[in-house]
């Protein structure tokens, strides 16, 4: 019996196929396909437990093949491949098909290797941990009648933001509002917070470094990014790196907000009665603290680490 984990891999491109095909398998087993529909057909007929799809295809683009993926089986890890700066692709990645990882053409093989290996690691211990019924997707997490639904936390300066969110919170949702990095650590350290609505900008500076390391030193923490951005490279790396649950451009529409805001509390639900589910929504362990990042804010990290995340 071959126990190694099924990668499956789709492009319109033969040539591209023949490559990655090369490139995996010493270390998985390898399905291909040219076609979106025929990924769908294969992931409802057996375990696969990594996807890499190209995103422009002729019959399916590829983020469509990532979304059918993600409801016909949800451990299946889902990765992006394109050779565009391609921003929409990349927002729909983010909202519709929860990438994993968003990957460049041309790839280097070792970052693409180690990506899906990541991947297939976090796919076979979703399995593992939660059998659950064959190839359907698992039933969200609904809150107990005690459980408070998780506390969010808005970094913004704009002030539109936190009005708007004042309005779609749950009734009993706590709502924190900081403008400063420190104090938002200060804030994360000491409470259980579950989701972070934030700007990538902050006081004129970037803080996609701050999310990135943030996410590492709390698995549970659900971003979601609301920001004027429409830079690929920023929110390709905050995929990749800060593993954004959502992206919403500004301004902001309250259904949008309200939706995503509801998104976050379930899944955040699952990341804390399944913690082994929490690998799947942080980025590389092996990674480790960006520079730039002041002496004060690793202290709160650390803190942060200490206490657990949000177990």
């Amino acid at each position: 019996m071959n126990d190694k984990p099924t990668v499956l891999l789709v492009d319109d491109e033969e040539r591209v196929l023949r490559s990655l095909s090369l490139l995996f398998r010493p270390h998985f087993q390898v399905l291909t396909t040219t076609n979106g529909y025929e990924a769908e057909r294969l992931v409802r007929e057996r375990r696969v437990h990594v996807i890499v799809s190209d995103q422009r295809m002729p019959i399916m683009e590829g983020i469509e093949v990532l979304r059918r993926v993600r409801r016909a089986s949800p451990h299946t890890q889902r990765l992006l491949l394109t050779g565009y700066a391609d921003l929409q692709a990349v927002i729909d990645s983010i909202n519709d098909g929860e990438v994993f990882r968003y990957l460049n053409k041309p790839w280097q093989m070792h970052e693409m290797l180690h990506a899906v290996r990541r991947a297939a690691d976090i796919a076979l211990s979703l399995e593992a941990t939660e059998p659950a019924p064959e190839l359907e997707p698992v039933a969200p997490v609904e809150p107990a009648g005690d459980e408070p639904e998780p506390a969010v936390l808005v970094l913004d300066e704009d002030p539109e933001t936190l009005a708007l969110l004042r309005t779609v919170v749950a009734p009993g949702q706590a709502l924190h509002h900081r403008t400063d990095l420190e104090q938002a650590f200060a804030l994360l350290a000491d409470q259980d917070i579950g989701i972070l609505v934030c700007d990538v900008r902050l006081g004129g500076a970037d803080i996609s470094t701050a999310i990135q390391t943030l996410k590492r030193a709390h698995p549970a923490l659900l971003t979601i990014l609301v920001s004027p951005v429409r830079d690929v490279e920023i929110l390709g790396r905050l995929i990749n790196r800060g593993q954004i649950y959502r992206f919403l451009p500004k301004p902001v529409r309250r259904a949008m907000l309200k939706m995503s805001l509801e998104a976050a509390a379930r899944r955040h639900r699952l990341l804390r009665h399944h913690p082994e589910a929490r690998a799947a929504a942080t980025s590389d362990p092996a990674s480790r603290d960006e520079p730039g990042l002041s002496r004060r804010l690793l202290g709160y990290l650390e803190r942060l680490r200490q206490r657990g995340g949000a177990s």
